[in-house]
């Protein structure tokens, strides 16, 4: 009985931790996409972007890790200065590296 009552505990907290990482890693997404301004010179790109964060949440340093055009670069790297920190969260919840994928799926039809 008891061993069951541990087993129940436990899987209650990999579940709660489980959507606690999911909703942080929205607020990540999130809060990188409101500070993200799309270049005025648009392709499809998707950029994908290393963050090392400390345990305060703040971004050390950030790296590219596919080629991208100078332009979403430049953008994605003022979307990074303008936020400087996440929240912090428990051990459990928290990754000391975050990869963030930028998607511009941009065609013809959607440049005015």
């Amino acid at each position: 009985m008891a061993e069951r009552r541990a087993a129940m505990k436990a899987a209650a907290e990999a579940s709660r931790l489980e959507k606690a990482r999911g909703n942080y890693e929205s607020d990540i997404y999130n809060t990188l996409f409101s500070a993200w301004s799309l270049p005025y010179s648009r392709t499809s790109v998707k950029c994908s972007v290393e963050l090392t964060l400390d345990r305060s949440g703040k971004i050390l340093s950030h790296q590219f890790l596919n080629n991208c055009n100078d332009f979403y670069v430049y953008s994605i790297e003022e979307a990074i200065r303008k936020v400087k920190y996440f929240k912090r969260v428990e051990s459990g919840i928290f990754r000391n590296t975050e990869v963030i994928n930028f998607i511009d799926n941009v065609t013809s039809s959607s440049i005015g």
